[in-house]
């Protein structure tokens, strides 16, 4: 009896950490940049599914100096409309089913800002799911000082 109270202790600790993952990510690469604000935007489809949109106000030396981002460059902006493509799918499809929800209504973004000036982070978490499944986009618009985050679980 021991040993099963043991086990599902243990079970319940693992499932505690492996739940904090994304949250710790988040805000680990946030810690870097110092001083924002935020408007943030979420879904709730299911247990662990969910779609987020972003857009944090930051200084662009914070981003530029932070070990997280990189600078974009002409082959990074295929890869970002990759993840944006696979992004505003989901947008469209939760639009279909919940034209209200909030991520749906405020998701506003034009790709067309994408260029070298910019910085991004990506992170995929490809141990678990297949590309597109699992991943966090930020991408730091120069001009408007604006960091936009993509969230998609799926």
């Amino acid at each position: 009896m021991k040993r099963f109270v043991w086990l599902m202790l243990s079970f319940v600790i693992l499932l505690s950490v492996m739940g904090c993952d994304f949250e710790s990510r988040q805000d680990q690469l946030m810690d870097t940049l110092g001083d924002w604000e935020c408007t943030e935007f979420y879904t709730s489809g299911g247990f662990q599914d969910y779609t987020d949109f972003g857009k944090y106000h930051v200084s662009g030396d914070a981003v530029a100096k932070s070990a997280c981002f990189a600078p974009v460059s002409e082959a990074d902006i295929e890869t970002l409309n990759g993840f944006w493509d696979d992004f505003e799918g989901w947008i469209d499809s939760i639009g279909r089913s919940d034209p209200d929800n909030e991520v749906v209504v405020n998701y506003r973004f034009d790709r067309a800002l994408a260029d070298p000036e910019d910085w991004f982070y990506i992170y995929e978490d490809l141990e678990i799911y297949s590309k597109y499944g699992c991943y966090d986009i930020w991408f730091y618009d120069s001009q408007s000082g604006v960091l936009y985050y993509f969230h998609n679980n799926i």
